[in-house]
């Protein structure tokens, strides 16, 4: 338990308390009982009780607590009228001649004092004995003193526990946990009838989780009415898109090179128009995926040959334009595994499309499907300038810029592909090759 804590002070604070009581309790007893000792060392007899005295001589005697006696006697007999009075110190009578001049004297531990009120009758001499408390007394006394001080303030602490601290405790904890809860499903009030601090900090909690909440749902809602905009706008351009990118081949298999040897306007036509079509494809599939696609769920099949070769021959004419082999290699057995076809061509694609938009000119793109024993294997190969050995760990958690002269980002096409891999169950690597270049493996099972 940390002494930090509220719990450990207030336990803390009471231990001291009780310490300082019974060492208050203990000092006030001792200096009661020197006091008392003192008051009864200078005990002295006065008229009043020589009239007491001579009502009944045979019957009158002060005592206080077993420590204080005052007898009466003859002075001229020395002998008490009371027969239970002890016999008269015959060494004090000598030197009491005075009246009301007391004589001390002291005899292990006992005091005694002999005193004159007049010179003859039953109470012209009174003694009155002082006999100390055995030490063992005195030291039952102080320990029974202490030992009921601190029962005394062990009782009020745990008492001031039980009734005031351990109820504050508690609620200081709700208002805790409220707080680690605050703008979350399952929020729970620390909210009580009590009008206090405690309270007005639950009621700014609650104030606060309200508040999160609605802000919360609004940007919900603000999300999903733009993400259905997007998928919307995505799915109106697929037509327009896809006669686009035919009419573009075309103009590009007919035109001849630019000056210089450089793209020709039809071949960087079709570059844009291949990156917009991969975009707008990406975009719907990422709205898709955040509103939970499970590729899964459906029980559709996709065969992994067909979905090779498609996206080969739709990158052979781009990687033509810009000097890169692209070559594709399938079984002629159908490969099927548990995927949308439409989701598994586009994650394929992103793997292709970046290969082939980075290749060097004069490089190649190898798609290589092979099935074996329920698993496959899919490769996708190339010899261009691959990417910095920092960067190539985290190609399959994230999105990345690993070239910062590329004019366009292929994060979110391989966030995509990762993505999807991961809801298949597919795993996906990212592994440099001897040479130069990038490998991406994708490994699974068949159905």
């Amino acid at each position: 338990m940390k002494v930090s804590s509220l719990r450990s002070r207030i336990w803390l604070s009471g231990l001291v308390t009780s310490l300082v009581s019974v060492l208050l309790v203990r000092t006030a007893g001792s200096l009661a009982f020197h006091r008392v000792a003192s008051e009864m060392d200078r005990a002295n007899v006065d008229e009043h009780d020589v009239a007491l005295c001579e009502r009944a001589p045979d019957a009158w005697s002060k005592q206080l607590g077993g420590f204080l006696s005052v007898y009466a006697y003859d002075a001229a007999t020395g002998l008490s009228a009371n027969p239970h009075a002890p016999a008269l110190d015959r060494d004090l009578v000598a030197r009491t001649l005075e009246p009301g001049v007391p004589q001390v004297r002291r005899d292990h531990g006992a005091h005694r004092m002999l005193v004159r009120m007049a010179d003859a009758g039953p109470c012209s001499l009174f003694q009155v004995r002082i006999q100390p408390p055995p030490e063992g007394s005195i030291h039952t006394h102080a320990v029974s003193l202490t030992l009921g001080g601190v029962a005394a303030m062990l009782a009020i602490a745990a008492l001031s526990w039980l009734l005031a601290v351990r109820p504050i405790v508690r609620r200081i904890r709700r208002v805790r946990d409220a707080a680690g809860g605050v703008g979350r499903e399952g929020y729970a009030s620390a909210q009580d009838h009590a009008e206090d601090e405690i309270s007005h900090i639950s009621e700014v909690l609650d104030a606060s989780h309200e508040r999160i909440r609605a802000d919360r749902d609004e940007l919900v809602v603000r999300q999903k009415a733009l993400e259905r905009h997007l998928a919307e706008i995505a799915h109106d351009l697929r037509t327009p898109l896809a006669s686009l990118l035919l009419a573009t081949e075309e103009l590009s298999e007919s035109a001849g090179p630019g000056e210089g040897g450089e793209p020709g306007p039809a071949a960087r036509a079709l570059e844009d128009t291949v990156y917009l079509d991969a975009l707008v494809d990406n975009l719907r599939q990422a709205t898709l995926l955040r509103h939970g696609l499970d590729p899964l769920a459906a029980d559709a099949r996709a065969d992994l040959g067909d979905v090779a070769r498609r996206v080969g021959e739709r990158f052979a004419a781009l990687g033509r334009r810009r000097g890169v082999e692209v070559v594709w290699a399938a079984p002629d057995n159908p490969v099927p595994v548990r995927c949308p076809p439409a989701l598994a061509e586009r994650a394929l694609a992103n793997l292709v499309h970046n290969a082939v938009v980075h290749g060097r000119s004069g490089g190649h793109v190898a798609i290589v499907l092979e099935s074996m024993g329920g698993r496959f294997t899919l490769q996708v190969l190339d010899d261009g300038p691959g990417v910095p050995p920092n960067v190539l760990p985290d190609l399959a958690s994230r999105t990345f810029r690993d070239d910062p002269a590329r004019s366009r980002d292929q994060g979110l096409g391989l966030a995509i592909t990762n993505e999807v891999c991961r809801r298949t169950g597919w795993a996906i690597r990212y592994d440099e090759r001897e040479g130069g270049g990038l490998k991406v493996e994708v490994e699974g099972g068949t159905t």
